[in-house]
């Protein structure tokens, strides 16, 4: 595939995703290679801008894989995202 070409995102299939409305937690099972859309914010400034902390509709974020796991909540999760372009920020742990 070239750089230039875009892929669609596609649903994920029901067997691949827990929904626990009780816990108000999500668990996405992700093979290789593959991304997962989490959320959209129009206007996002970054994780010093109040309105944003505020709008964030995340409160967590766990991932785990086979070399280990990550976990990021509250105001740091905010930091956890790094600006790839004007519109994508992606989690990064470090």
């Amino acid at each position: 595939m070239k750089s230039n070409e875009k892929i669609k995102w596609q649903d994920i299939a029901a067997d691949r995703y827990k929904i626990d409305q009780e816990n108000r937690t999500a668990t996405v099972k992700l093979l290789p290679q593959e991304a997962l859309f989490l959320t959209s914010m129009h206007h996002y400034i970054g994780p010093d801008d109040p309105i944003d902390v505020n709008w964030f509709p995340i409160e967590e974020l766990s991932v785990a894989g086979s070399v280990g796991s990550l976990k990021s909540s509250g105001k740091q999760l905010l930091k956890a995202f790094s600006e790839q372009s004007r519109v994508l920020y992606t989690p990064t742990f470090q």
